[in-house]
């Protein structure tokens, strides 16, 4: 799973304290990769510890989730962009990290190895996430209506002419289509590999592309007829383009759901769980979409563009 590739700047000090994390993570790793027992978790701070993934839309909902921390008067600390999810993940287990915004699907498969496999089913996936979690003192809350997955998209005039509204529409056609997407799709089991197996989808030809702008371009210039997308991209706010349903079921949940160090609930109380679900209970893709459009669209800080948002 791919998030929308706006990156905006961060501040020096969030630089500074995200590199302290992952400073402090090698210090406390480095005994158990030379073999020795697994390290402590790190004693609680006080505040809360927000981080983020290496990129614009896990930096925001980190700030949106700080805030609503923030609005019911506990205290918060922003780590900023801590780094990818082998960094993140080992932080939150050992305490260095508190609160990070999480995608359902690809969490489970990465604190499992690959061992259970995510479905669309959202409360099978996050059930076998909670079941996953349970040893390593962390817990996800409830999960938003937003996704961030991978979803196969068209130009509404090809959808109209052909008749096409759902994956499987595609099949009677596909040897004749061109299918964008990024270069790795012909490799990825919810690109290409995927969309063979579970749909029988064969088309006539791959055009690598670099971002979603080219493969909106290549849409609407008949390049390429079918195109991978992701579900938060903010070219989809483009009328032009229309979104295939799912019907096979290929794509994971990716539902948005905040994944908790479980001593620090127990620290802060439900106030921390209240604050956090809260802004799960009003998250949608839509939303997610129109908001990271603003953030690619450089019209304000992401403080304020979360700001605007909790004050709707």
């Amino acid at each position: 799973m791919t998030a929308t590739s706006v990156l905006p700047p961060a501040c020096s000090r969030r630089r500074v304290r995200s590199a302290a994390v992952m400073l402090a993570l090698a210090v406390v790793l480095g005994p158990a990769c030379s073999g020795a027992a697994s390290p402590e978790p790190v004693s609680a701070t006080e505040a809360i510890r927000v981080g983020a993934f290496d990129f614009a839309e896990s930096e925001l909902l980190a700030e949106i989730y700080a805030q609503s921390l923030e609005r019911r008067g506990l205290p918060v600390e922003r780590l900023g962009r801590v780094g990818s999810r082998e960094i993140v993940e080992p932080a939150l287990e050992l305490g260095l990290v508190d609160v990070v915004p999480e995608y359902a699907g690809t969490m489970l498969a990465f604190v499992t190895l690959g061992a259970a496999e995510p479905t669309a089913d959202l409360g099978q996936t996050v059930a076998q996430l909670e079941t996953s979690l349970a040893s390593r003192g962390v817990v996800v809350l409830d999960p938003s209506a937003a996704q961030n997955q991978n979803v196969v998209a068209v130009t509404r005039d090809f959808a109209g002419e052909y008749g096409v509204r759902m994956v499987s529409d595609l099949a009677p056609m596909a040897e004749e289509l061109a299918f964008g997407g990024p270069p790795e799709c012909p490799e990825r089991e919810y690109c290409l590999v995927g969309l063979r197996e579970r749909y029988g989808l064969e088309f006539g030809s791959f055009v690598p592309m670099a971002d979603a702008i080219v493969v909106a371009e290549g849409l609407f210039a008949g390049v390429v007829h079918v195109a991978l997308l992701f579900s938060t991209d903010p070219i989809l706010m483009d009328q032009r383009l229309i979104v295939l349903e799912d019907d096979g079921g290929l794509q994971p949940a990716e539902n948005i759901l905040p994944a908790v160090r479980r001593e620090s609930l127990r620290i802060w109380g439900p106030a921390l769980t209240e604050a956090l679900d809260a802004v799960s209970s009003r998250l949608d893709t839509g939303t997610l979409v129109r908001l990271n459009a603003a953030m690619q669209q450089a019209e304000a800080a992401p403080a304020t563009i979360a700001a605007d948002w909790l004050d709707e």
